[in-house]
């Protein structure tokens, strides 16, 4: 079971796997190329490429861009960059940081959500978002995500990380 704590953790192995074209946790065969990491929590400077390298990474095949790029306004960059690579991952951790529009409102999200989904099709590369819970908590997880709906609504799949009432 994956804590909430361990989040950046699954995204770094993940992104470690790419990288070498190593096995999927779930036993599929894995995809060999670069990882985009758009990160607006983690320092750059230290703390990612040595967590990358611990994971066992090919740092040659990782690049990270800073939190000062918004999206949709700068997919044409996010674009260059994934090619420059030679991206099959592109990790946004938290999608709320780099929205240009007002992240509440379905509408703009969507569009927002749409040109992302444009460039990973026509590049044939995976996106990852992360986005965080609101504090208020709720009945249903799908309405327990900071922003619209229109974020979740917009993906092909969704996971909640979190602690295991089971297995505490």
């Amino acid at each position: 079971r994956i804590l909430s704590s361990a989040k950046s953790s699954v995204l770094i192995d993940l992104a470690a796997r790419v990288t070498k074209g190593a096995e999927m946790p779930d036993g599929t065969p894995g995809v060999s190329g670069g990882v985009l990491l758009l990160l607006a929590e983690e320092s750059i400077r230290k703390p990612v490429p040595l967590r990358l390298e611990a994971a066992g990474a090919a740092l040659t095949r990782t690049a990270v861009m800073r939190p000062h790029l918004s999206l949709p306004d700068n997919t044409n960059l996010l674009q260059d960059a994934a090619h420059d690579i030679g991206a099959q991952l592109v990790v946004v951790d938290p999608v709320m940081a780099f929205l240009t529009s007002n992240a509440n409102r379905e509408q703009p999200v969507r569009q927002a959500m749409s040109e992302l989904k444009e460039f990973a099709e026509r590049s044939n590369i995976a996106i990852i978002m992360v986005r965080h819970l609101n504090k208020g908590g709720g009945k249903h997880s799908l309405y327990r995500g900071v922003g619209s709906i229109g974020l979740i609504a917009a993906t092909r799949s969704g996971f909640l990380v979190g602690h295991s009432l089971d297995d505490p």
